[in-house]
């Protein structure tokens, strides 16, 4: 079932991004990226094969990637995608997906100056405690800050 295969592909997508948020190696980034890509190519053959366990013989889909599809069809949830879900706080996903920023700048913001939402990001830019980011985040923040904070998407 096509829907089944983009649900599960979104999952893997989600499961990337909050990796990169953490920080976690671009192989393994990646891995899940490209897992997702070939998972929708799956499209209706997605659950026939994940469940005959024929899925890992795509390319980019490994055996964890095979077994998080059984796991999923069988239960609705991906045990690994809730660990990483309760790791990361929302706010810092949305202000990842709010400010355009790439996903592993916002991540370094929350791991190393404690930066979780666009308060926090103004407090931080005003205080110089993220004075001591190296030149190329300065710039991409300069861009996004000015004299009074992140600049609004909404009225």
């Amino acid at each position: 079932m096509k829907d089944a295969a983009e649900r599960f592909a979104a999952l893997l997508e989600e499961l990337a991004d909050l990796l990169e948020l953490q920080g976690e190696s671009w192989f393994k980034i990646r891995a899940y990226r490209v897992g997702a890509r070939s998972v929708r190519e799956a499209g209706e053959r997605f659950e026939t094969e994940a469940r005959s366990e024929a899925l890992d013989a795509r390319p980019g889909i490994g055996a964890a990637i095979a077994e998080k599809a059984r796991e999923w069809l069988d239960s609705g949830h991906l045990r690994t995608l809730d660990r990483e879900r309760a790791a990361v706080p929302s706010a810092v996903v949305a202000l990842w997906r709010q400010s355009g920023l790439p996903g592993g700048f916002v991540g370094r913001l929350w791991r190393s100056c404690g930066v979780t939402d666009a308060d926090s990001l103004r407090r931080a830019w005003e205080s110089g405690a993220l004075d001591g980011l190296r030149p190329g985040d300065r710039q991409r923040l300069a861009a996004l800050l000015g004299p009074r904070g992140p600049r609004s998407n909404g009225p």
